[in-house]
């Protein structure tokens, strides 16, 4: 079932939830992905912890990368083009990855997610924007339904 993201308080840097900015947690030693194109360390995006969205996905966290040195550029609208990164690591023994020094590697803003499971009949960027009328709060975007190309704020 499809779920909104919302916009929550930011929690604290080192707690194992889904949250979107600052930096990742994942296992000392894991490498900050590069681009393929241009060979810069990608920008770290948010972290997901599965479990949240579905209590029967093992209980991981999943990192989303993608580059932002040179926009439009690197193809990162291509899944397979190494413009974009997922790394999914356990969520026991995580620290907080150290940012590489070079490269449009963090967001500015850090947002704390809550998910909320909604019913999306037909054309899942129609029921996205049906979601997002009816909510009360800012929505951050949807989780755990097929992609679809949402252009605006």
């Amino acid at each position: 079932m499809p779920h909104l993201l919302f916009a929550a308080p930011a929690p604290d840097m080192t707690a194992v939830v889904t949250r979107i900015g600052g930096v990742p947690l994942a296992p000392r030693g894991t490498s900050w992905p590069n681009c393929k194109s241009c060979k810069g360390a990608m920008q770290f995006l948010a972290q997901i912890r599965l479990r949240e969205i579905d209590a029967t996905l093992p209980d991981r966290l999943v990192l989303l990368f993608m580059c932002q040195n040179k926009p439009g550029m690197c193809d990162d609208f291509a899944p397979t083009s190494g413009g974009n990164a997922v790394i999914q690591v356990p969520v026991t023994g995580l620290d907080p990855m150290s940012p590489p020094g070079k490269g449009n590697t963090k967001l500015d803003q850090v947002e704390g997610v809550t998910l909320e499971a909604f019913d999306a009949p037909g054309d899942i960027a129609d029921a996205f924007e049906s979601a997002r009328e009816k909510a009360t709060g800012k929505v951050l975007g949807l989780a755990s339904a097929a992609p679809a190309w949402l252009q605006g704020d």
